[in-house]
């Protein structure tokens, strides 16, 4: 645990309650709108805020968190400008009234991988550091769920504080203001809970005449829940630019006889002033994976929406942690130029699609697009340097071994163990070469299969051995009159479908299903791999089962089964079915269509030689709307309590039950908090890698790229990955597991997901628990696969095989991480231990090593000197514990120089597979957008218009009797607050048009891209379009709908004085309006249909 920063001793007398406006504005990059608009909201509000600053020069902002906002804004202005504008930023930084950071965004944090949420906080360091200030306190506000190693990271960046929001599960009979959070490691945060929401004190100078009151009111709730004398007020609201004029309000206030003081205060100070007052005491307490939605919404559908994104994502995070950063270490410790800034460009752009709600896929489709875009990106920078590192160490590897006639493969592998499994690779042979054989460096010939030929590309599969974290070269040599003997250890029978190894034993059914034996515990898991579809009434946060279910399952299909490769290395057998599924939900969505479309699905299953996992790869073509698409994988009638699942730096358990659920809340929170607005139990978790079921006997594990959720279903206990969710719209109000909307309803067509998809996942029956079975070590394995680049014949400096790095014991310390320091001096290597147990781990590097240390994720330069064993160096990894290490290396300059180019282009990546054509996958898809959804739109925002005049014309005339009665002097306090309740009302109904123009507009745009083939045309109407969508004003009047359920609690809170009671007795009346009318209207829409 950090180290909290020194604090003043406790005062003798508590004095009277404070009131600390933390004034914040959420930024969301692309949301909703684009980064093209959302530039220009940062540009006004920058230029407002320090004209703020400039006129109050006390006065303080908190930049959500992040800095990605400043950085974006930044570095699109002239060199001239952008000196201009840091230093205003440095000017109000160093003083303290500008908390930028920590981070570079505010990710989603389920869904990335440990080494992203790293470079988010390296980079966010690194910006802040810049312009003069990091603030030291986590502003973890609005993320969907909190990865257990949260408090180990942030205390390691030397942060031992949080604001947070979401996803802890603390009875609400303990529930204070203030608790503190462990990890696994015993890490430990102190958390400040935004209780009443991020906005409970937002925009207090646009109606200044109510401030007073509404302060009043949250002062009043809050104290008694604070166990410091000091209360939260949360002073912002989301992309806004007006700067709210909060210091004339605070002097005003203060000049009163209040019962409570009144500052503006950042987030850092107000953590360093509570904790005087906690010292000693016993707080609230969680720890863990925080993922429970029981006080607010964690919108567990965004674990598998888009699920494109997920799939790029993961395959992005791969490339950039495996492959491009340790082999531009390597390359950089032996002379050549660490690409810092393609690498650092690599992660700002998966960094900005990582915000929450862009990697969780709740946005809209322009959005999604612009997604793409930045992935596009990241492969082609992260090619570049990747095809630049491959050419420069294998190009210096001597190849000579081969011979004249030969050609050389260096199999790298990025995983931190030895492997001695199939390598997969498709090689160019010369026209003039015959048949041919596979030598290792010694000149034995390995274990060779050829699994296709296309003209001279040849797809092979070789058993090698190579070392881990680094290289081995084998040779392609001329067969020659060399007979090859025949690998044994997999039996294929064709007639049968069968295949075995020492471990398994895979059976292909006749409807497409596997049925594995598992050799050492003797348990059969029947039917593996079967597909069940069901339906999905829910939107882009949530998923919702429809009120009438038909599911329909790939187990009683009719399948095609091809035996395509019978060994001797791996046996593949290639599956072929149509699974017919509803069209879409029916018009009143309560059910699924009668009427059906096709789903062709293809697999191809593979046994390998001595592995302990069958592997899928299935590809699908989806033609449906609204609906789920989930594999099943038995687990051998496991019954337990508990599943894991890998996540960032730690394997987790989640409960198969489900979080806490249904709760009531006693007195003391009415008014502020809203129990969780699932209408179910939630028993679908994140995962990374891997998941498993076991009773600590026997048990069964998932593996999956890019793939992120899974549940343990009833009352089969089978594990179901998600692999497809197909929704239309970004929130919808009558779906059945959520109460009310969480977003803006806009029609999101392309989150239906046409089109084909293919997910490769495994499936491994296992003696033990998730570590004695070797799941962290198969998940390795199968999600880092060896990538082979293919030379000619040259002389080099470096032998044939070679490890960068290895780390011992490997099958209890998982490696996560190699790279170049930020400050460009030393050489990082970074593991974590899964479990509790504390392990002595050895490491061995390859070069001079100068010195030794083991430092932090910040990579601080000074830390435990690390011992020496022979040529390795020893450390500890403590319980659960994240460890990175730092060496200072002597370079040489053997990769100075680039190699030739000839040479260059005879060295080249090779796929692992042969393309191949799936014409049962090729089938027409149905236009995203159709004129009636144009139409259908269209007539939406027509009745909300309508609706929107009704409740004008009714406001109109409550106002008259308000007016009226105004003139003899009198009120109606009752009438006074159904006339702000109205108002409200109207305020949502601007929304609400807003929002139907929006997705009118967006509906339209996807039609013309359908539609018009003229380019001319097709690109005035977009620009119309987009241009219109300028035009709307969707953030203004979110603000000005939240800012009038004050206007409300207003007049609610004065009857209540007026008849003596306290300002929170008619809490029920002034609960959080927003929750409330979401779920009102929730049920109203359930009643309607």
């Amino acid at each position: 645990m950090a180290k909290r920063r020194a604090s003043k001793s406790a005062p003798k007398a508590a004095p009277r309650p404070t009131g600390h406006i933390i004034t914040h504005n959420h930024w969301d990059r692309d949301w909703v709108l684009t980064e093209v608009i959302t530039r220009g909201q940062a540009a006004a509000f920058f230029k407002n805020l320090f004209a703020m600053m400039d006129r109050e020069v006390d006065y303080k902002m908190v930049t959500d968190g992040q800095v990605e906002v400043i950085d974006d804004y930044l570095e699109r202005l002239s060199p001239a400008k952008r000196k201009v504008e840091e230093a205003k930023f440095r000017k109000w930084g160093k003083r303290g009234n500008l908390a930028m950071g920590p981070t570079y965004i505010q990710p989603d944090y389920v869904l990335i991988s440990g080494e992203t949420h790293v470079r988010n906080l390296l980079l966010g360091h690194k910006v802040g550091n810049h312009l003069g200030n990091v603030m030291k306190v986590g502003w973890l506000v609005d993320t969907f769920g909190h990865i257990s190693q949260t408090p180990q990271l942030l205390n390691q960046f030397g942060i031992d504080g949080i604001f947070i929001a979401r996803g802890f599960s603390i009875p609400p009979d303990e529930i204070m203001s203030e608790f503190t959070w462990s990890g696994p490691d015993g890490s430990e945060l102190l958390a400040v809970y935004t209780m009443n929401t991020t906005r409970n004190a937002m925009n207090l100078a646009q109606m200044p005449k109510i401030a007073e009151n509404r302060l009043d009111i949250e002062m009043e709730k809050l104290t008694p829940l604070c166990i410091a004398p000091h209360v939260p007020l949360i002073n912002g609201f989301e992309q806004d630019e007006v700067i709210d004029d909060v210091l004339p309000i605070i002097r005003r206030i203060t000049n009163k006889d209040k019962p409570y003081d009144l500052k503006q205060t950042n987030p850092d100070e107000f953590i360093e002033i509570i904790k005087p007052y906690l010292e000693g005491k016993k707080l609230p307490h969680c720890e863990g994976f925080l993922y429970s939605g029981i006080y607010m919404p964690l919108l567990h559908g965004t674990l598998s929406t888009r699920v494109a994104v997920k799939l790029r994502n993961d395959e992005c995070e791969k490339r950039l942690e495996k492959f491009a950063e340790p082999l531009s270490s390597f390359t950089w410790t032996h002379g050549d130029t660490y690409p810092r800034d393609e690498i650092e460009r690599c992660w700002k752009l998966l960094l900005k699609n990582d915000h929450h709600d862009d990697i969780c896929g709740c946005n809209s489709d322009e959005v999604d697009r612009d997604m793409h875009t930045r992935y596009d990106q990241v492969d082609r920078i992260s090619g570049e340097v990747l095809t630049d590192k491959f050419q420069r160490i294998v190009c210096n590897v001597d190849t000579r071994k081969g011979g004249k006639d030969g050609l050389a493969l260096v199999a790298f592998n990025p995983a931190n163990h030895a492997r001695n499994d199939v390598v997969k690779a498709v090689v160019d042979l010369p026209k003039d070469f015959g048949p041919f054989k596979v030598v290792d460096a010694a000149g034995k010939a390995l274990p060779l299969q050829i699994t296709s030929v296309k003209g001279r590309k040849f797809e092979i599969a070789f058993r090698a051995k190579l070392p881990p974290l680094g290289y081995a070269t084998v040779f392609v040599k001329p067969l020659g009159a060399t007979k090859l003997k025949a690998a044994a250890g997999l039996t294929v029978d064709a007639r049968k479908l069968t295949a075995e190894n020492k471990f398994l034993r895979i059976k292909i059914n006749t409807n497409g299903t596997v049925n594995v034996t598992h050799k050492g515990s003797g348990k059969t898991y029947r039917q593996c791999g079967k597909l069940i579809d069901g339906g999905d009434m829910g939107d882009v946060y949530d998923y919702s089962y429809p009120r009438v279910e038909k599911l329909v399952s790939s187990a009683d299909c009719k399948a095609q089964v091809t035996l395509e490769d019978a060994g001797p290395l791996v046996a593949r057998f290639r599956v072929e079915y149509v699974m017919k599924i509803p069209r879409a939900l029916h018009k009143d969505r309560t059910r699924r269509q009668s009427r059906t479309v096709n789903m062709p699905v293809v697999s191809t299953i593979e046994l390998a030689v001595d592995s302990e996992r069958v592997e899928w790869q299935t590809s699908l073509t989806n033609t449906a709307k609204n609906h789920r698409v989930r594999v099943h994988l038995p687990t051998g009638g496991v019954k337990s309590e508990r599943s894991h699942a890998g996540e960032s730096f730690d394997v987790n358990p989640f409960t198969t039950i489900g979080e806490m659920w249904g709760i009531e809340l006693p007195k003391r929170l009415e008014g502020l908090v809203v129990p969780g607005r699932d209408t179910v139990r939630i028993t679908s978790y994140p995962f990374h890698g891997f998941c498993d079921y076991s009773d600590g006997k026997t048990g069964a594990g998932a593996l999956a790229k890019g793939i992120r959720e899974y549940e343990i279903v009833k009352p089969s206990r089978e594990i179901a990955l998600t692999l497809l969710r197909s929704v239309g719209w970004m929130t919808h109000l009558d779906i059945l597991t959520r109460n009310g909307d969480v977003g803006w309803e806009i029609y999101t067509p392309t989150a239906q997901c046409f089109g084909t998809y293919s997910f490769r996942y495994g499936f491994m029956p296992h003696k033990g628990d998730w570590f004695a079975g070797g799941l962290h070590t198969q998940s390795e394995l199968f999600n880092e696969p060896v990538r082979v680049v293919q030379t000619s014949a040259h002389a080099g400096a470096f032998a044939s095989r070679m490890s960068f790095a290895t780390i011992t014991p490997a099958d209890k310390l998982i490696h996560s991480s190699t790279k170049v320091s930020e400050d460009g001096k030393s050489l990082i290597v970074r593991c974590f231990n899964p479990r509790d147990a504390k392990v002595t781990g050895k490491i061995e590097v390859a070069g001079k090593v100068k010195s030794a240390i083991k430092s932090n994720v910040a990579e601080a330069v000074t830390g435990e000197k690390l011992k020496t064993v022979g040529k390795a160096y020893t450390f500890t990894a403590g319980k659960r514990e994240i460890v990175t290490l730092r060496f200072e290396l002597t370079r040489d300059k053997l990769l100075a120089r680039k190699p030739s180019a000839s040479l260059a282009k005879a060295t080249k990546a090779c796929p692992r597979e042969l393309p191949v054509a799936e014409p049962s996958l090729d089938i027409p898809l149905p236009p995203f957008v159709t004129k009636a959804d144009i139409e259908s739109e269209k007539k939406r925002l027509a009745k909300i218009q309508r609706e929107y005049k009704q409740l004008k014309a009714q406001v109109a005339k409550l106002k008259a009797r308000v007016d009226a009665l105004a003139k003899r002097g009198a009120e109606d306090d009752d009438l006074l607050i159904e006339w702000s309740k109205m108002g409200h009302m109207v305020s949502l109904h601007r929304r609400y048009i807003d929002e139907a123009k929006f997705s009118v507009l967006l509906t339209q745009r996807r039609w013309y891209e359908q539609t018009v083939t003229d380019p001319k045309r097709l690109k005035a109407l977009m620009k119309r379009t987009q241009e219109g969508i300028a035009r709307t004003e969707l953030p203004e009047l979110r603000i000005i709908g939240r800012l009038h359920e004050y206007v409300r609690q207003f007049y609610v809170s004065r009857k209540a004085s007026k008849l003596g009671k306290g300002i929170a007795a008619m809490a029920k009346e002034v609960t959080d309006a927003a929750m409330a009318n979401t779920a009102q209207q929730s049920m109203a829409a359930r009643k309607r249909k």
